[in-house]
């Protein structure tokens, strides 16, 4: 075989290559009274993965677990006791009446205490109170709430 026969051959078959897949657009398909019918053959590239961010736990609120509900003062004080669950923040809330919170006393689970006194009243103005744990997430054993409400009072623990 000679050399332009050679070349000959090889645009011949490139074009003819070319020719079979002429094709890239969609495809348009009459099957009924004028109503075009679009195909598209192409494949679309997948929607980019988002990114992960690992602190997004710190955008968002704390989620909150209810710890006891219903509680009452009864001569001043009521105790909650947890057995060691892991908390960084809890919530008083009050579910109905007044109630005039003194302190918070929280027992951790190595025998060490946090004591906040707080002089605040939980009720229809002020509908609950906050308290960050020190050291941030703690293993708490009890949760014992002083102060004085009426007996229709009662609010609630939640934590975080």
């Amino acid at each position: 075989m000679n050399i332009k026969t050679l070349i000959a051959t090889l645009v011949l078959g490139t074009s003819s290559v070319a020719l079979a897949d002429s094709h890239v657009g969609p495809e348009v398909r009459d099957h009924r009274d004028d109503a075009a019918v679009v195909i598209d053959h192409r494949v679309e590239a997948p929607a980019p993965a988002p990114a992960y961010d690992r602190d997004a736990w710190k955008h968002r609120g704390p989620s909150w677990s209810t710890l006891s509900t219903n509680d009452q003062l009864v001569n001043g004080r009521t105790m909650i006791r947890l057995g060691g669950k892991t908390l960084g923040t809890l919530k008083l809330q009050a579910t109905s009446g007044r109630t005039t919170v003194s302190q918070v006393i929280v027992k951790f689970a190595n025998g060490r205490s946090q004591i906040v006194p707080l002089n605040q009243v939980i009720g229809n103005g002020n509908p609950s109170l906050t308290i960050d744990l020190n050291g941030g997430l703690r293993q708490v054993q009890s949760i014992q709430v002083t102060g004085s409400s009426n007996r229709r009072a009662s609010f609630e623990i939640l934590g975080a």
